[in-house]
């Protein structure tokens, strides 16, 4: 009876830890999430699946200046014939500083674009302070839904400032970035 209990108990702790585990693999199903990598690499990634069918999936930078849009610059426009399901891996390279950001687009069907390269834009008189946050958990992909992934706000030196904990906040509540003097957002689409 008692190696009875203990099996019963461990065929539960299985059952237990299989279900988990199929929970949070179909919570990033239709989403975009962020991929943990070490400061030494200087990039940050997302990953991608979903399980909707779509046609294309762009990424841009978006610069604001006290609140007011002052620059969009597409980085990847992936675009197919027919549509199709998303599985894959965004990574944007040297984001930590001021150089020219590189992103790449890999695909689990084996897609792999050029490695694009995007301008650092902003001209700043006096040194500003620079505070950039990737998003921290999965966020849904819904059809010609935007998504923020990065935040990079600039603010003067010693001003401090930061950046809201939902990102998508600055979506509901566009308000919120006309108090800074730059703001840049990394967004992205996926539409069908």
């Amino acid at each position: 009876m008692n190696r009875l209990f203990k099996t019963l108990i461990v065929i539960s702790f299985i059952g237990l830890f299989m279900t988990c585990c199929s929970k949070k693999e179909a919570d990033v199903i239709d989403a975009i999430a962020p991929v943990d990598l070490t400061n030494e690499q200087n990039e940050i990634a997302f990953t991608f699946k979903t399980k909707e069918m779509y046609k294309s999936v762009v990424f841009w930078v978006e610069t604001y200046q006290k609140g007011n849009l002052v620059d969009t610059t597409v980085a990847l426009n992936h675009v197919t014939d027919e549509a199709e399901t998303y599985d894959g891996q965004i990574t944007i390279s040297n984001f930590g500083s001021d150089s020219d950001w590189t992103f790449k687009l890999e695909d689990n069907s084996g897609y792999v674009n050029n490695p694009v390269t995007i301008p650092y834009k902003i001209i700043v008189d006096t040194v500003v302070a620079r505070v950039y946050k990737p998003i921290n958990e999965p966020v849904a992909i819904d059809n010609n839904k935007e998504i923020i992934l990065v935040t990079k706000i600039f603010v003067p030196q010693g001003s401090g400032g930061g950046i809201s904990g939902d990102q998508q906040d600055y979506l509901r509540h566009p308000e919120l970035i006309k108090t800074y003097p730059y703001v840049q957002f990394i967004k992205c689409k996926f539409t069908k």
